[in-house]
């Protein structure tokens, strides 16, 4: 009798383990459908996935932007040179009244002059007076002996030319007659005169400048480097 008790209780435990298992595993998986006045619960990667497309283009945007940007480069360049102050003051004038960005500038340049054909400083004048002899009976007859200054006397000299071929010209002349002839560069400084001004390489030429240059066939607009 006792061992029949304990068999109807095993089996009552049984079954009850039994349906809470069922009920719960049926709790869980079932489909609850939406609570009312309660957001659905969404996974992060339902949330990102239908967005995913609008950040890509975004992106996308975001880099053809950066690519436009780095394309577009400033430009710097010079207008002149103006022999004439006032000349540049003009110019400057005309490009500030366009909204152009300029300044001025100016610019000592050292250019030839002449060139001077000589003989170099002779020992003493009776060796000076000797050598221009030589010189005449080679049909060389325009000479001159330097008294001064003191690192030119007894040089002969041999002339002054404007044009570079003609002292080259009268150089090979002399050598010729196995004599030491040289060739000295005598300069002039100018004073030359710029507007310099810079724009973005999308930009087009200023008219004003395109008009300028039709008036002055001797004005350049010259690409500088920027500073």
């Amino acid at each position: 009798m006792r061992v029949t008790i304990l068999f109807l209780i095993f089996l009552n435990a049984a079954f009850f383990y039994w349906a809470y298992e069922k009920d719960f595993s049926q709790a869980i998986y079932a489909d609850t459908g939406a609570v009312p006045g309660v957001a659905p619960i969404e996974l992060l990667s339902e949330r990102d996935a239908p967005n995913s497309g609008q950040n890509n283009s975004k992106q996308s945007m975001n880099a053809s932007d950066i690519a436009l940007a780095s394309k577009r480069k400033l430009l710097c360049f010079s207008v002149g040179p103006f022999e004439q102050e006032s000349s540049s003051d003009e110019i400057y004038e005309i490009l500030l009244d366009s909204g152009i960005d300029a300044k001025q500038r100016s610019v000592n340049e050292r250019q030839p002059k002449s060139y001077w054909v000589y003989l170099s400083p002779r020992e003493s004048l009776a060796e000076a007076l000797a050598t221009v002899a030589y010189l005449e009976n080679n049909n060389i007859n325009e000479h001159y002996i330097m008294p001064e200054p003191p690192e030119h006397e007894h040089a002969i000299s041999l002339g002054l030319y404007e044009k570079l071929n003609a002292a080259r010209n009268k150089l090979a002349e002399i050598k010729k007659l196995n004599l030491d002839a040289k060739m000295e560069v005598r300069f002039k400084e100018n004073t030359r005169y710029w507007v310099d001004f810079r724009q973005y390489n999308d930009s087009s030429q200023p008219r004003v400048l395109e008009e300028l240059l039709k008036k002055n066939d001797r004005m350049l607009v010259l690409e500088s480097k920027c500073t």
